[in-house]
């Protein structure tokens, strides 16, 4: 199993890139791609993606911790936005977005900006429940996952 990469029943969890060059993991689970932050350019996290089987048609949603450019990348956003990928952001992190992302206004009027709120459980697929919970960081807002599975997406 490649360093940085977590199999169980339940899914598998892959930590593409960390660190201030770029931050993107992926989580798999009950056929669901889950990306948790894209701080690398599109090419870049659809090789690493590649290196595990993976492929940007198999991510279902992008989900952003904070609003450091190491956490997203603009090129990425409007890959997204062509993918049709659903961006999740704390409404805090898209006001932020709006004026630091060209990408972000493509993005909105597609329909596929979604916001989560901290402490409230979001079903972001059948069977996958993601609850943000705040930490401290030098950005704000900044967010942790718990991430749970159930039955139900099986």
């Amino acid at each position: 199993m490649p360093e940085g990469e977590y199999h169980s029943m339940m899914g598998r969890f892959t930590v593409l890139a960390s660190g201030s060059s770029g931050n993107a993991a992926l989580l798999e689970c009950n056929g669901f791609g889950l990306l948790i932050d894209c701080g690398l350019q599109p090419r870049i996290l659809g090789a690493r993606m590649r290196e595990i089987g993976m492929s940007w048609e198999k991510v279902n949603a992008v989900i952003l911790t904070h609003t450091h450019g190491d956490h997203w990348k603009d090129f990425t956003l409007a890959d997204m936005r062509s993918r049709r990928i659903p961006l999740y952001a704390h409404p805090w992190q898209l006001d932020q977005l709006s004026t630091a992302a060209r990408s972000y206004d493509p993005l909105r009027h597609a329909g596929l900006l979604r916001t989560y709120a901290e402490g409230t459980t979001l079903e972001i697929a059948p069977g996958l429940a993601v609850r943000p919970v705040r930490v401290n960081h030098d950005a704000e807002p900044t967010f942790a996952f718990r991430i749970d599975r159930s039955d139900a997406g099986q």
